[in-house]
């Protein structure tokens, strides 16, 4: 009989453990639920009142910040005046422009000195792999040597 009441107690305590273990889940539970709760009620007042400062329209500046004072019409430069004689050029410009075409120049003939002839060996003049000829193709073309 000494051991069923030691059973039984035991029993008992684990069950009150478990029980208070599933309370303290549910109020955990209950206490996260009313933060989220609180969170969506805050975070929609928060959408109401961006939707209503939105909604509410910007009214104009009054007319007296329209133009300036005749003070400050010295100062404000209303249409820059257009020659019809500039063309736009300028010397920085000018030189500027050989230079880029000087560039694509320059691409141009290191392409065709380093890598035209390989695919123009490879793709058109491929009669014979082992010898080709290079007497055509873009090298031939551009460097022709006697």
């Amino acid at each position: 009989m000494d051991q069923n009441e030691e059973f039984r107690a035991r029993f008992e305590a684990e069950m009150r453990e478990q029980r208070s273990r599933e309370d303290a889940t549910a109020l955990a539970a209950e206490r996260k639920e009313q933060e989220y709760q609180a969170f969506r009620a805050a975070e929609l007042a928060r959408l109401k009142a961006k939707e209503a400062a939105a909604a509410k329209p910007v009214p104009p500046p009054p007319p007296s910040t329209w133009l300036p004072d005749s003070s400050e019409s010295d100062h404000v430069v209303w249409d820059k005046p257009q020659s019809t004689s500039d063309s736009g050029w300028t010397v920085g410009s000018f030189f500027g422009a050989i230079f880029f075409v000087g560039l694509i120049a320059a691409f141009i003939y290191l392409f065709v000195r380093f890598i035209g002839m390989d695919i123009w060996h490879w793709l058109v003049d491929n009669s014979d792999d082992c010898a080709p000829n290079y007497n055509t193709g873009p090298r031939y073309f551009f460097f022709w040597r006697r």
